[in-house]
């Protein structure tokens, strides 16, 4: 085996949820550079279905676009489902699909319905992703999973409980789902970014004061784009991760070393 085939996608289908901009999108088409053909998620239908247009006219790769809300467990079988009506099988999961409570506030602050929308979509909709894929999986003993953590899966900030909650309950299901997976050849596995240029993170950018906050916390000295997160989702969704499973992959530019 050569080193392009250690890290192709050559030949894989793969879905990625809420892709149709930012962290997810730029995922998506690093899976397409490398290979794979390539089903997205987002809410809005026309946006998902424009995002797959794009990737598929730049790589050449087949590319499906579905709206599909990861909460609602009718949406992931139909996702599902069109991905196997197309290609047949699922090699690789990559749970993007992710909210942030908006404004920051305090525990006592928050409000039942904004706990359970963060949490719904972050750590519920990864785990009926996972789930209903793992189906698919197991009876082919072949696959690969990653899971979009957070440097907050493992650190804390004030303001933001739910979202903080949400990551590191992901963390730790995909140590979970690691160990329920490893009889069948699966691996599962979790990236942590930093503060990645995405419509979020902009809202808080545009602060001067708390952007150098923020600046100060990453020893690389520049806030994360998001193609820095494509080397890493292709490493671990290619062969050449084949024995690497449970782990939390951080790409913080040294956040997390503090």
């Amino acid at each position: 085996m050569n080193l392009n085939e250690l890290f192709s996608l050559e030949g894989k289908t793969a879905i990625i949820t809420g892709a149709s901009r930012g962290l997810g999108f730029a995922i998506a088409r690093g899976y397409a550079m490398a290979g794979a053909s390539v089903l997205i998620t987002s809410r809005h239908r026309d946006e998902a279905e424009a995002a797959a247009v794009e990737i598929q006219r730049e790589f050449g790769h087949p590319a499906l676009g579905i709206a599909a809300d990861v909460s609602q467990p009718v949406d992931v079988d139909r996702m599902v489902e069109r991905a196997l009506k197309a290609w047949g099988h699922i090699d690789l999961l990559m749970t993007n699909a992710g909210i942030i409570n908006r404004p920051r506030a305090n525990a006592w602050e928050i409000d039942e319905a904004t706990w359970d929308s963060v949490i719904d979509i972050n750590l519920k909709g990864t785990f009926l992703c996972c789930r209903r894929v793992l189906m698919e999986m197991i009876p082919r003993r072949s696959g690969k999973i990653l899971c979009m953590a957070s440097i907050q899966s493992v650190i804390a900030q004030p303001g933001h409980s739910p979202y903080i909650a949400s990551k590191g309950g992901i963390s730790q299901m995909v140590k979970a789902l690691a160990l329920e997976c490893a009889p069948y050849g699966i691996n599962v596995n979790a990236i942590g970014p930093t503060y990645v240029r995405s419509d979020l993170v902009d809202i808080t950018l545009q602060d001067p004061e708390k952007a150098r906050e923020v600046l100060a916390k990453l020893p690389l000295g520049r806030i994360g784009e998001p193609e820095d997160l494509i080397g890493a989702c292709i490493f671990l969704s290619s062969k050449a991760a084949d024995y690497i499973t449970g782990h939390l992959l951080m790409i913080d530019g040294g956040h997390t070393i503090h």
